[in-house]
């Protein structure tokens, strides 16, 4: 996370860290609270498993323009980018 939130400041991106959240649900909820236009996930692999389908269709819900998923997608690309995930 910390990388991903240093890569898009150096490119001018306002960004608003976070600890992370335990569900979805709380996710789109921070969400939605923030007043962001773009969400970015950043987790480990086997969290993204879990929760980045729910999380990305919770956060979509909520309005998001864009909702990026930091890191290789792999075999899951698809049913992420169904769940909301743009890029």
């Amino acid at each position: 996370a910390g990388f991903a939130q240093n890569y898009l400041e150096a490119g001018g991106f306002l960004t608003l860290g976070n600890d992370g959240f335990p569900s979805a649900e709380q996710a789109a909820e921070a969400f939605a609270r923030s007043g962001a236009d773009i969400a970015v996930l950043c987790s480990s692999d086997a969290v993204y498993a879990e929760l980045a389908a729910p999380a990305a269709r919770a956060i979509a819900a909520k309005g998001a323009k864009a909702i990026v998923l930091a890191g290789n997608p792999g075999a899951n690309e698809g049913s992420y980018r169904e769940a909301g995930v743009t890029d």
